[in-house]
């Protein structure tokens, strides 16, 4: 990514959407929210910002707090890495999240609010 973030999402289809709907770089893994390899690291390191959004169900909020506790023992800071939630109001990932009518705007602004003070 050359400006140094990325979002971590689900599936191919919901980075797909996000990257149309935010120009942002997205990445998913084939395997779903269950798959995240050690091996990966290596591609986050040199990263500003590391955006953790899985799907809003209980496999993505399993499988998005494995991969924040992967990130940080493998070596990630922390203050790197921020971890948002689609509101369930908006549906329970990124694609129905931008097929409810969510901007870029709307978006940047779910990720602010899940940033610690």
């Amino acid at each position: 990514p050359t400006d140094g973030k990325v979002v971590l999402c689900e599936g191919e289809f919901d980075s797909m959407i996000g990257w149309q709907n935010t120009g942002y770089a997205f990445w998913s893994s084939t395997g779903g929210a269950a798959t995240f390899y050690k091996s990966w690291i290596n591609d986050f390191l040199n990263l500003q910002e590391i955006i953790i959004c899985y799907d809003n169900d209980d496999a993505g909020k399993n499988g998005a707090e494995n991969t924040l506790k992967t990130l940080i023992i493998e070596g990630i800071d922390p203050q790197k890495i921020t971890q948002i939630e689609i509101p369930e109001i908006f549906g329970k990932d990124i694609s129905d999240y931008f097929s409810s009518g969510r901007t870029k705007e709307d978006f940047d602004d779910l990720i602010q609010k899940s940033r610690p003070p």
